[in-house]
C-alpha cells in the first residue's frame, strides 16, 4: 500500500497524522521533535530510520516515526 501524505495539507498535524495512520492500518513509532515555530507540524515522515515519501509503497502494520515540529522558533 502507498503511504499517505502526513506532511502536507490538512493531515499536517500531528493528532490527524496519527488517525490517518490509524485508519491505514499503519503503527504510530517514535515522535521526532526538530526545532520549528510550529509545534506538532509533521515535517518528515521516516521507516526504519530512513526518510520515506508519500507514495512509497510499504505493508500494513509497517511502523512509521514521525519528526515534528516543538514550537520553539524557526529551524537553525
Amino acid at each position: 500500500m502507498p503511504i499517505p501524505n502526513l506532511v502536507e495539507t490538512g493531515a499536517g498535524s500531528l493528532a490527524n497524522a496519527e488517525a490517518v495512520l490509524r485508519s491505514n492500518e499503519l503503527k504510530r513509532g517514535r515522535i521526532i521533535y526538530q526545532r520549528s515555530p510550529f509545534r506538532d507540524i509533521i515535517i518528515e515522515m521516516r521507516m526504519n530510520g530512513k526518510v520515506i515519501t508519500p507514495g512509497t509503497r510499504i505493508s500494513k502494520g509497517s511502523v512509521i516515526d514521525l519528526v515534528v515540529g516543538d514550537g520553539g522558533g524557526p529551524k537553525d
